[in-house]
């Protein structure tokens, strides 16, 4: 982990379904949804439940990337070249792909949980890193694995992450350290249309759509010191773009996104060298952004995840500082002692369930 985030300051420096509103950013799909044959839980019943670390779960010394759960199904992936899979909720973990030179970043599948995608970051960020390949896909739970070759447009370098509103429309994102380049299926992942918008944001980390027109992307205007945390913003399915926040300081990157409802969503925000932490919110499904106070000091945040408007979670790349949660939507927050370090993408299924990703796999249920 030490290795990758001296990577990481090194390069910054260096560098010198849908919903009736078609202006509403929507959870995830299965995020928000009631849990089957269970009620609401309370805000008091939520915010008493701790995560749980799951004894057979991947674990590395560093970061993981990316856990994605379709009901009782669920995979995670990390830089190692590895992808897991889970057919009893967390409890037990198999290895389904070993692809050393690979760093995979993401995984998203759709709601059979046989059919589903990887991407990978790509050369020349990562020490490491060889294989050129963007996506891979199956459509067997993972068994068998192939590129994806059917994309129209320029091949990106690589991809940070997957957003899928429904089971035709997926979008994808990446990648951190550019180009910037945004992916488009309609088909199920059959094919895909990629467009270079690096000319309107320097890199690309994560993307989220309300449906097949309405999304935005984060990511930083500019590869240096002097990078400013950045929300661009779409209601033509990504054809335009338009620029829905810029931080006014410097040192940061917009990070991972979450929307817990239709108009309320939080970016997380990574700063280094001497930039406060803050983090970002909107409460307009993402048309406008404020950037508020964190905690102090720099805070490299990575993930952020709210399973109310209100309760939620920010990790972050280190093991020095602990993960925080918050129950007044940002207000206040105070250290959470059930997760670990490196923290680096939350998701939930249903209201009362979820999923934290760092150096091994949290689970977290209201009873």
């Amino acid at each position: 982990m030490k290795t990758c985030r001296a990577a990481l300051t090194a390069f910054l420096f260096a560098c010198s379904n849908s919903p009736s509103r078609n202006d509403a950013v929507l959870p995830e799909a299965g995020a928000g949804a009631p849990d089957s044959g269970a009620s609401a839980p309370t805000s008091e019943q939520i915010w008493s439940t701790s995560w749980t670390k799951l004894p057979k779960a991947p674990s590395i010394n560093g970061k993981q990337d990316d856990v994605h759960f379709v009901g009782t199904i669920g995979y995670s992936v990390n830089g190692l070249g590895e992808v897991y899979r889970s057919p009893d909720r967390g409890d037990t973990w198999e290895k389904v792909l070993d692809k050393p030179g690979t760093y995979f970043r993401a995984v998203n599948f759709l709601d059979d949980a046989t059919r589903g995608f990887v991407s990978n970051i790509g050369p020349g960020y990562y020490p490491g890193v060889t294989d050129d390949v963007p996506l891979y896909q199956t459509s067997d739970s993972g068994k068998t694995w192939s590129p994806v070759t059917a994309i129209d447009g320029a091949m990106p370098k690589g991809i940070c992450n997957f957003n899928r509103v429904d089971n035709t429309h997926l979008f994808a994102a990446g990648r951190v350290g550019g180009p910037s380049y945004f992916l488009s299926s309609s088909d199920a992942g059959l094919t895909w249309k990629s467009k270079d918008i690096s000319g309107q944001i320097a890199m690309l980390v994560d993307v989220h759509f309300a449906n097949d027109k309405v999304g935005v992307v984060t990511g930083a205007s500019s590869l240096g010191g002097s990078s400013k945390c950045s929300i661009l913003r779409t209601e033509d399915g990504g054809e335009s773009w338009s620029t829905a926040f810029t931080s006014k300081a410097t040192g940061e990157m917009c990070w991972k996104i979450s929307f817990p409802s239709a108009n309320i969503g939080y970016a997380a925000v990574l700063t280094f060298g001497n930039t406060p932490s803050s983090f970002i919110k909107t409460v307009d499904g993402g048309k406008t952004w404020e950037e508020l106070p964190f905690v102090d000091g720099a805070y490299a945040a990575l993930a952020v995840g709210f399973i109310t408007d209100d309760i939620g979670w920010i990790g972050g790349e280190t093991e020095k500082k602990p993960a925080y949660r918050t129950r007044d939507g940002g207000k206040t927050w105070e250290a959470d002692g059930s997760l670990g370090p490196f923290i680096n993408r939350f998701r939930f299924v249903g209201d009362r369930t979820g999923y934290a990703i760092g150096s091994t796999i949290y689970r977290f249920e209201v009873p």
